[in-house]
């Protein structure tokens, strides 16, 4: 029989604050943010790799009828909103009232931040060099 790991929160480092003033930072502390979340449930992973691949806002009635799915999402939701300032969280506090849909608040930063064409990525490359 598998024995079953028990990871106490109170020992995993929180990723940074994020606040958009260096869109570069962005990758790393995404990278750090899914790393953070996916030793708390290995599921955020999961759902850290769909939302990269969303192109449409998640819609309220999205969340699902499962109370534990919908306490997952919340989760991640208030674990984000902590680790942003400024801009970053500005975005996610224009959501919809009462979604409080984690899925939603990275994916509207993916869109902000994340460089999704070749051509920001070379502009991001070249304001780094």
């Amino acid at each position: 029989m598998a024995e079953q790991i028990v990871l106490d929160p109170r020992h995993l480092s929180r990723p940074g604050c994020f606040d958009g003033t260096e869109e570069g930072k962005y990758i790393e502390w995404r990278f750090q943010l899914v790393a953070y979340l996916a030793a708390l449930d290995p599921a955020f992973a999961d759902v850290t790799d769909e939302v990269m691949k969303r192109t449409t806002p998640y819609m309220p009635e999205d969340m699902f009828a499962d109370v534990f799915v919908k306490k997952a999402y919340v989760m991640m939701y208030s674990i984000i909103v902590s680790c942003v300032k400024n801009r970053p969280l500005r975005l996610i506090m224009g959501m919809e009232p009462g979604s409080r849909d984690g899925r939603e608040a990275l994916r509207r930063l993916d869109e902000e931040y994340r460089p999704a064409y070749k051509g920001r990525q070379m502009a991001l490359l070249r304001m780094i060099m």
